[in-house]
């Protein structure tokens, strides 16, 4: 797990400056620091250590046929070991990292590695023939940001543009007040991209060439019809040797995150299994959502290190939104997360949760209950008006029984946000649904979305930008793409009907633990009216949302008040941790 800065730049004075960046990717790579200088390049790394500790640093260079080869990585390749069993005629190994093989695939094999690496990554590599390839993983578990002009390169874990000016996107202002993240490849900067999960990019003589190098649609359409019970053998045993390679994948010590839920509480049952008995952290919200209880029926007390969820102040509320992420954010689980993570690296640098699960396996039980016979959004033509209609309606029980189709409702409607920033967006310019680029039913759609969308660019991000902060790597088995592309393949009937979601793993859990399995997922997320209302939080408000805080550039004071005067939901929280991040960043 690392970070890292490419700079291509003909101008000596870039160099000089791009180094300014480098402590904003130092939590990424605790432990090593490295730059080196090519002619008109620049490769920066900071290292957080976890294979082949003493010989696998950065940036790392080998040679074939007079061409040299340079590579910058982050992330980890679980199944590097077969992989080098199988270069090791055609290339001569010098270290046991990971990175080594990864550069070793692309030089023996091309950008087909593409095809046979598995892993987590993000990664550039350059060579003395001024070609540039870089990649990023099937969900987008590690983020990969590129700008470049006509002179100009920067490929990085956090976005830089090309000039290394902070000019704010306007349209991903947009973009983060409806969903509280950004979505597509936008990032808060204009002209710096987001590589999509599952692309590669090649530059070279200036010429951009992005390729989809892992399309979902390949394993979606080609539906399994194995039977039920054929599904939970297959499901169970990849999941039980996707557990036992993460494992045995490092060189240090790896603990797991523990909740009360079905999917860490399995990935225990396969840890215990293999005849692994790791540290597992709960955090103990120390309220109803608390899963303290349920975690405590699967594990020995001498391994289970239970967090206190202390009183979440407004001064750390401040902090995780203003320093923890490289872009605007504000999913309220964030908080308790950062929380965990906190306590769990004062003793590790390594840990596996049960994230990604929902998302293939049918887990948000209250946003797909009732997709059974509705067809309302199964027209296109009509989503962004719904959409629209949705965000205007103030009772949620309403929503979800009238207009529930599964999609996510926007926090603020397009004509609010059009008022603030005093834009003239369109729909079709910010609402857009991945989902509506494939010929399947309702039920399979829904579930592309929250793969497509909700899984990179929320869920993934919150785990890597918090883990990344605080120096931990957070492996997500569920994330693999060996469940991942079996998982597409089982049709949408055998994962959740009208009465249960996430059928399949509820059955494997069932098979090993007792009770439970059943219950409802609580997660971290916080009540927003209660928090806002605490006086510390109203200060916190006034400080960020006054006449000359820097948001004000952007947004229109007067029509902000009138909105979020007296207002404790969504919104209020989203504009402040947009107004906080702008403020610290910017």
């Amino acid at each position: 797990m690392c970070g890292y800065i490419f700079l291509k730049s003909n101008i000596k004075k870039d160099h000089n400056s791009i180094k300014k960046s480098i402590p904003k990717i130092e939590n990424r790579g605790p432990d090593q620091t490295n730059i080196i200088h090519l002619q008109n390049k620049t490769l920066i790394h900071t290292r957080l250590s976890i294979v082949d500790i003493n010989n696998g640093s950065q940036p790392m260079q080998a040679s074939k046929d007079d061409i040299n080869y340079w590579i910058l990585f982050n992330g980890e390749i679980y199944n590097h070991i077969e992989l080098k069993n199988k270069l090791k005629r055609k290339y001569k190994f010098k270290t046991n990292s990971d990175t080594e093989v990864l550069l070793a695939s692309y030089i023996v094999w091309g950008e087909k590695c593409l095809e046979k690496i598995i892993g987590m990554y993000s990664f550039v590599i350059v060579s003395n023939d001024e070609e540039i390839f870089c990649a990023r993983d099937l969900t987008g578990q590690k983020p990969l940001f590129y700008s470049l002009n006509e002179d100009k390169i920067v490929i990085s874990s956090i976005p830089i543009r090309f000039d290394q000016q902070k000019d704010i996107s306007e349209e991903s202002i947009a973009d983060f007040l409806i969903n509280g993240y950004l979505t597509s490849n936008r990032t808060i900067l204009k002209e710096v991209f987001s590589l999509e999960p599952g692309f590669s990019l090649k530059i070279k003589n200036n010429q951009i060439k992005k390729f989809q190098f892992w399309k979902l649609e390949d394993y979606v359409k080609n539906k399994n019809n194995n039977s039920q019970d054929e599904l939970l053998r297959k499901t169970d045993h990849l999941l039980n040797k996707i557990v036992k390679n993460y494992k045995n994948q490092a060189d240090v010590p790896i603990a797991l995150l523990l909740s009360g839920g079905i999917d860490s509480s399995l990935l225990l049952r396969y840890f215990q299994k293999n005849n692994i008995l790791p540290d597992c952290y709960t955090l103990d919200t120390e309220d109803s959502k608390s899963e303290l209880e349920e975690s405590k029926k699967y594990i020995n007390p001498i391994k289970h290190k239970i967090i206190k969820s202390k009183k979440i102040n407004a001064e750390f509320f401040e902090y995780v939104y203003g320093n923890i992420f490289s872009q605007p954010f504000s999913d309220s689980s964030a908080l308790n997360t950062s929380i965990l993570i906190k306590e769990l690296s004062k003793k590790y640098k390594c840990a596996i949760g049960g994230d990604g699960a929902d998302e293939i396996f049918a887990g948000y039980h209250d946003r797909i209950i009732h997709l059974g016979g509705n067809m309302i959004f199964n027209i296109s033509f009509y989503r962004r008006i719904i959409s629209q209609i949705i965000s205007r309606i103030k009772n949620k029980h309403l929503i979800k029984k009238i207009f529930f189709s599964g999609y996510r409702y926007p926090i603020f409607n397009l004509n609010i946000i059009n008022d603030l920033l005093s834009t003239n967006f369109k729909s079709k310019d910010l609402f857009s649904y991945e989902s509506e680029n494939f010929k399947f039913n309702s039920k399979e759609k829904i579930l592309i979305e929250d793969f497509l969308t909700y899984l990179p660019n929320n869920i993934n991000i919150k785990l890597d930008e918090i883990s990344m902060h605080y120096g931990v790597e957070l492996r997500s088995p569920f994330q693999d793409r060996r469940i991942i592309e079996y998982a597409l393949s089982i049709p949408a009937k055998n994962k959740f009907n009208k009465k249960l979601s996430k059928i399949l793993l509820r059955k494997i859990h069932s098979n090993y633990l007792e009770d439970n399995s059943y219950n409802s997922k609580k997660g971290f997320g916080l009540n927003y009216e209660n928090f806002l209302k605490r006086k510390d939080m109203q200060n916190l408000y006034k400080k960020y949302v006054e006449k000359n805080s820097k948001i004000s550039k952007f947004i229109n004071n007067k029509n902000i008040d009138k909105i979020l005067n007296k207002n404790y939901s969504a919104k209020r929280w989203n504009y402040l941790c947009l107004a906080i991040w702008i403020e610290k960043n910017t």
